[in-house]
């Protein structure tokens, strides 16, 4: 028995494949990869992919399943996926093939000494316009346009995220405050001048914390001049001005902001696990 896809036959041409393991890793993909390819030389044309068991869908299984589905439906067939849950539906809606191709910007850019254009490249050399993917990490972007009312989305990306890890209710609910106040602060500031771009919002996990990168395109600001914020002092003046960052430092346990107007300003958020 497979010790990490269980296969299930159902109709005449028609095959059910229930991942047993809990994360969407390289060796699952690898697996999976290995039985659609033999099922399908065996005449299969239907799979059913039960993916109840799973708590993500990394990006090599999302290309893994766009992939399979195109390709049997050239022949007749289909990709069924089910038991596909709010949380799994979020990666699938948040992919961005962008982060996974590796884009030349021209053909003398491409060609290059492997002689390959424009390819897939794996996990290790995805390139993205700002941060790039590190090693060792689980890492998850959303992007949303210049808008107050798509800060929430931002917000639930976060904490579906952080839910996973086993944040107490209260962690949770102070950084829902630091991502709402982040992405708020870099709309603000940025929307006038640059209109058509988008507030990044990149989740880095590992066993220990969570890390919630913000990027944007405004001016930026020096945090080294910036004053510790005076509540009695802001209320008296009505001042407002800092409130956003005091929120987000009292918050998070960690929180570190790079201004780089050419490459996008950064505002790192970092939370740790109490157990």
């Amino acid at each position: 028995m497979n010790e990490l896809v269980q296969t299930e036959r159902f109709r005449e041409n028609g095959l059910k494949l229930t991942p047993a393991s809990r994360r969407s890793d390289t060796r699952l993909v690898i697996e999976l990869m290995s039985l659609f390819e033999k099922y399908e030389k065996e005449g299969f044309r239907i799979f059913a992919l039960d993916v109840q068991s799973l708590s993500d869908l990394s990006e090599d299984l999302i290309v893994l399943m766009l992939e399979v589905s195109a390709r049997l439906r050239r022949s007749g067939g289909d990709l069924y996926v089910y038991n596909l849950h709010y949380d799994l539906l979020e990666d699938v809606l948040t992919f961005n093939p962008k982060h996974f191709l590796t884009i030349a910007e021209d053909s003398s850019d491409a060609g290059g000494r492997d002689k390959n254009k424009v390819r897939i490249a794996p996990s290790s050399e995805r390139k993205s316009p700002l941060p790039n993917k590190a090693l060792g990490k689980s890492i998850n972007r959303i992007e949303i346009p210049y808008n107050e009312d798509e800060v929430y989305k931002a917000c639930d990306f976060v904490l579906s995220r952080a839910k996973r890890m086993g944040f107490t209710e209260n962690e949770l609910s102070r950084m829902k405050i630091a991502v709402y106040e982040a992405c708020l602060n870099a709309i603000q500031h940025t929307r006038k001048m640059s209109p058509g771009e988008k507030v990044i919002v990149e989740v880095e996990t590992n066993e220990h914390a969570i890390q919630i990168n913000v990027y944007d395109r405004g001016f930026g600001f020096d945090p080294r001049k910036t004053k510790e914020f005076n509540v009695t002092e802001a209320v008296s003046h009505r001042k407002t001005g800092g409130m956003g960052l005091h929120i987000i430092r009292r918050a998070m346990d960690e929180v570190d902001y790079q201004a780089d107007r050419l490459n996008g300003n950064k505002l790192v958020m970092k939370k740790y696990l109490s157990r």
